[in-house]
């Protein structure tokens, strides 16, 4: 009992030390971006970011091609089995049961597969960010630094109107977010 009180005494504090830890360090990031976005580096932050979403459209498309295949087989099936007077209940609840079953696993499957490739462009995305912001205390131009180009998506030529607007948003009083936004009108497409 002595060993169950002292963990359940220093467990709140240990949990209270992360989050405090955590915030703070997405906190300096939250500020690193700002910084970022309001440097020559845009243009690769926009790219990197249209990149990302071409990537995350492709697979959701893909997830909602196989989702509607297996839908119009089960419809199929559903009919096939029906219409050749297998009227039993009880046949019919199992089909409908195994195909509800091997929906929701393609679900789960295709949400898996979403979910690891969200994480792992926050996660490129992070490292690439920290990388940039060092480079550039370093005092290296990073006007064009890596940007990835592709079919859908070229850096801003110079000259027109640049119509952006940048503003941040504090909220609350004792723990302090900052939200930094950007707003721009640009032919991403």
């Amino acid at each position: 009992e002595d060993a169950l009180e002292l963990w359940q005494s220093l467990r709140p504090k240990d949990t209270q030390v992360n989050t405090v830890d955590t915030l703070k360090i997405e906190e300096e990031f939250g500020h690193i971006c700002c910084e970022l976005y309001h440097s020559p580096l845009l243009p690769a932050l926009r790219a990197r970011e249209n990149k990302a979403a071409l990537e995350l459209r492709e697979l959701v498309k893909l997830r909602n091609e196989e989702l509607k295949r297996i839908q119009d087989h089960h419809i199929t099936s559903m009919e096939t089995y029906v219409n050749n007077g297998n009227v039993d209940s009880a046949a019919v609840n199992d089909l409908a049961a195994s195909q509800i079953e091997q929906r929701q696993n393609c679900e789960i499957s295709w949400a898996s597969k979403i979910s690891h490739l969200l994480d792992s462009q926050r996660s490129e995305f992070k490292t690439w960010i920290m990388d940039c912001y060092e480079e550039s205390l370093g005092g290296e131009d990073l006007a064009n630094h890596g940007i990835p180009l592709t079919d859908s998506y070229s850096p801003p030529q110079s000259g027109g109107p640049n119509l952006e607007e940048s503003f941040s948003i504090s909220i609350g009083s004792q723990l302090k977010i900052t939200h930094s936004l950007r707003l721009f009108a640009d032919n991403v497409w």
